[in-house]
């Protein structure tokens, strides 16, 4: 148990390690994002915010037409009615990079020709830039967006990109906008192409300007304007170090969550044209319930599919969303401080290590089928805690932490495999002489069983030796007899086996069983008598064809005992043998033995009768001290099994025993009268013999007083 437990810590450790270090170059992080993407379920959409759809119905409205002939004087238009009902912040979506150029087919109709040449002077203001320009003039609380077209390669502060080439408005506008300029970029992962997060700040021309979000948010809140350059603590984006109190936000958020490159996750409120829109062209002619607005940040961006604005994010199920969208979702993530963080990679680190740990500690010390159910409980515990994780506002790693489940589990299944290949190869090899092959694929449940030492149960054990195989062994030549021998042990060992027995050893013509290990047998007693019987019964058999064949003739003798003994392997780690120990088996060789004295050929002990009297029949042989104990013991010979005695052999029995009641009862005479009458039936009975001549040697010299009726075994 022990040394199973420290190889599965080994185990988990290494796995846990290598986990460790792959998840550090990055490996399979594609598919952690992907994975993340399940665990945006969406929340409630911002009041505070409304967009302003430039979409396919403003192209279709007569007054506007196509967007190639838009005129910045629409958004002058719509910016008057949106502070006109009140809007307390507009961001707009639209950069307004180049300067108007020509002239409408109202102005050429209506506009003098001096008016005319102008416009189309390149050093010139055009009036509708000039009408745009005046308009975010006079409102003050207008937000445009800033686009990076190329990105240097170098990063200041360690973490805030460089911009080398931007797309700033036309002059005339980028002077009444002053620095309410936000960059409209969103990080599109290179792995998958999805937008998560945006950049917080970024630099241009040695200058710090922060994300149209985050420009937002600060002029909805009352901030002051945008830090000289970013700063960040602790992976922490400095965002409101005043202490400010708005009415909409009772406590701005003081520090924003930093990714990677100063970069902000976004969280989601929901899938593709969530927010509430309302079309531009319905703005522009003041087509809106009023109050509609009012306090609220209206967002203007394009939502047509034609313009091209729009990005694959985690919540778009295959549907892109509009830019202004997403800039309306991470505004929404700023306001309610709904941030993101990933997981820091200590921690993910530490997670995983300990699942491969725990894991494989579990795993090796539970079978296969529980390890799996409890692989799968812990996968949707952490699972589970991810959901939990990520409402907290924790992306927590989605790959490895899986993986060092199922790996761990794979890895241990793979150890075990090996491993208890190994101990299965050894059992057969211990087991395969001793017992049946479904024995042994019973013990290879129970490996365990193979540790050296022992265990005391009650068992049956079984000796069992051919008479006179001295003198059998001078008849046959050395092949005859091994050929003999060979036969014999094999048809007997195929019999024990039969009878759930395991075989203990060969010893020349000899042959020791025992029952009820290493399988339990609740019916050991009964099992070993059924054994010597159907041996006997075959060695008949044997014996006819072997005489028929001119070979000596074969008898064997066999000793029965039950009680506590000692089984388990003995030996050395390398050397063992599995074997039964105790008083109990040298009882039952001394039965073996004693079939002798009395001419039979199975003899059991008290012990063994006591177990499975009701299966067999029986005759009390003796009340015997066998050599080297004091104190005696009944025996019986085995005779059949219960209920086929033949009629002949119960004649001999019932006239034997009543010459054993007068034995011992010292009435020698009788007692030989009825032995005698056992030997009229059967001359070759065997104990009734042996009675006559003891009661004949009593009758000469009677035994004394104290005598028990014991007879003491001079030899084993």
């Amino acid at each position: 148990m022990l040394k199973k437990t420290i190889r599965g810590l080994i185990i988990g450790i290494i796995l846990g390690l290598l986990l460790s270090l792959f998840n550090y170059w990055g490996f399979f992080h594609n598919w952690h994002l992907r994975l993340t993407s399940f665990l945006y379920v969406g929340h409630e959409v911002s009041p505070d915010i409304v967009i302003v759809a430039i979409d396919d119905k403003s192209f279709n409205d007569p007054d506007l037409g196509r967007w190639q002939e838009w005129r910045r004087t629409y958004y002058a238009q719509a910016i008057n009615n949106l502070n006109k009902d009140g809007a307390k912040v507009i961001g707009i979506d639209v950069s307004f990079p180049e300067k108007t150029k020509g002239v409408t087919r109202e102005q050429l109709e209506t506009e003098s020709k001096e008016n005319i040449i102008g416009y189309l002077d390149p050093a010139g203001v055009h009036p509708d830039d000039q009408e745009l320009a005046d308009t975010i003039k006079e409102s003050n609380d207008i937000i445009l967006v800033l686009g990076a077209k190329q990105f240097a390669d170098q990063i200041v502060d360690d973490r805030f990109l460089v911009v080398e080439e931007a797309l700033f408005p036309t002059p005339t506008i980028k002077e009444a906008i002053g620095d309410n300029y936000g960059w409209a970029n969103n990080y599109l992962n290179i792995q998958d192409n999805v937008a998560r997060e945006i950049p917080l700040g970024m630099y241009y021309q040695n200058k710090y300007y922060e994300a149209f979000a985050l420009k937002l948010a600060r002029k909805y809140l009352g901030l002051k304007d945008n830090p000289e350059k970013g700063d960040i603590i602790d992976n922490y984006y400095t965002f409101n170090n005043e202490s400010i109190i708005s009415q909409e936000i009772n406590w701005p958020p003081t520090y924003i969550p930093a990714e990677g490159a100063s970069s902000m996750l976004i969280s989601y409120a929901g899938p593709p044209l969530t927010y509430p829109m309302i079309s531009f062209n319905k703005v522009y002619h003041g087509d809106f319930q009023p109050d509609t607005f009012r306090d609220k940040i209206v967002l203007i961006g394009s939502t047509a599919t034609d313009l091209h604005d729009e990005f694959i994010t985690p919540v778009s199920a295959g549907k892109p969303m509009p830019g202004v969208e997403i800039h309306a979702n991470a505004l929404q993530t700023i306001l309610e401080q709904r941030f993101l963080q990933t997981q820091p990679l200590s921690s993910q680190t530490l997670w995983i290590i300990l699942l491969t740990i725990i894991s494989s500690l579990v795993f090796v010390n539970l079978k296969i089928i529980w390890s799996a159910i409890i692989a799968i409980l812990e996968i949707a515990i952490y699972t589970v805690t991810t959901w939990l994780s990520f409402d907290m506002g924790t992306i927590m790693n989605m790959i490895y932490p899986f993986l060092a489940i199922i790996l761990a589990y794979v890895a241990i299944l793979l150890y075990r495999y090996i491993t208890e290949e190994r101990e299965k190869k050894q059992i057969k090899g211990a087991f395969s002489r001793y017992v049946t092959a479904s024995v042994v694929s019973e013990i290879l449940k129970k490996p365990g069983m193979l540790k050296l030492g022992g265990q005391r149960r009650e068992m049956t054990v079984h000796f069992s030796d051919v008479a006179g195989f001295t003198t059998i062994s001078e008849q046959l030549t050395p092949e005859n007899l091994v050929q003999l021998l060979n036969d014999y042990l094999g048809e007997m060992t195929d019999i024990i086996f039969k009878h759930q027995g395991t075989l203990d050893k060969y010893e020349g013509d000899a042959i020791m069983a025992f029952w009820n290990a290493p399988l339990d047998d609740p019916n050991h007693a009964i099992n070993a008598c059924y054994t010597s019987l159907e041996c006997q019964e075959r060695l008949a058999v044997l014996r006819e064809k072997w005489l028929a064949e001119g070979k000596p003739e074969v008898r064997a003798r066999i000793g029965l005992n039950s009680g506590p003994m000692i089984v388990g392997n003995m030996g050395s780690t390398e050397r063992f043998d599995y074997t039964v120990m105790g008083d109990a088996v040298n009882l039952g060789a001394r039965l073996e033995g004693a079939n002798k004295q009395y001419g039979t050929y199975i003899m059991i002990s008290e012990n063994t009768y006591a177990l499975a009297k009701d299966a067999i029949e029986v005759r009390e042989l003796d009340c015997i001290r066998v050599k080297g104990k004091k104190q005696p013991i009944t025996v019986y010979e085995l005779l059949s099994k219960k209920g086929e005695l033949s009629a002949t052999k119960q004649k001999i029995v019932s006239e034997y025993l009543k010459g054993l009641e007068a034995y011992k009862k010292q009435k020698w005479d009788e007692a030989i009268k009825y032995f005698e009458a056992a030997l009229k039936i059967d001359e070759k009975d065997g104990p009734s013999a042996v009675y006559i001549e003891r009661c004949k040697e009593y009758k000469k010299n009677p035994p004394g007083k104290d005598w028990d009726g014991a007879y003491t075994m001079t030899t084993k």
